[in-house]
């Protein structure tokens, strides 16, 4: 891939490569699996972590460990799919619009963006009040993707291997 700017003082194009790298756009359709379904999410470079709409969320114990169940809304079927994930830590997050802490259950779940399988860390929130059940954070987008925010939905989902 070539990227090109204007250098300000000479005006002329200063291009440089980023091979591997696959450019997404500021919304772009992500598979889950589980619960194996796909849903738009909005892509922020500013969030450190990755957060998914869950519902119901519920620490529990099996065999001394500590598992998390929830339940996942597929916004345009309204189908519920319940899960549970063992808890890999406590995230504790900030939001930009408050000094507020919140501590949330952080799980792994394997998702496909842009034909890049790979298993990643959520944490788990309610978002029904935001437009987009999944926020992609930088611990994916870590992983060889460049945000070009003027576009939305440009990657095919290529969900088989």
């Amino acid at each position: 891939m070539l990227l090109c700017s204007i250098a300000v003082q000479a005006n002329q194009p200063a291009c440089y490569q980023l091979p591997g790298k696959i450019v997404i756009g500021a919304l772009e359709q992500v598979h889950l699996t589980p619960p194996d379904i796909t849903m738009v999410a909005r892509i922020d470079s500013g969030a450190h972590t990755s957060s998914l709409d869950a519902r119901d969320i519920v620490v529990f114990q099996r065999d001394g460990l500590d598992w998390v169940r929830f339940v996942v809304i597929d916004r345009e079927t309204q189908k519920t799919h319940s899960l549970e994930r063992p808890l890999i830590r406590w995230a504790q997050i900030k939001q930009a619009s408050s000094n507020q802490v919140q501590t949330r259950a952080v799980i792994d779940l394997e998702i496909r963006l842009a034909g890049k399988k790979q298993t990643v860390e959520f944490n788990l929130i309610n978002r029904s009040h935001l437009a987009h059940p999944i926020l992609v954070g930088r611990n994916v987008l870590q992983h060889g993707y460049l945000i070009d925010v003027s576009q939305k939905l440009t990657m095919p989902l290529q969900i088989a291997d």
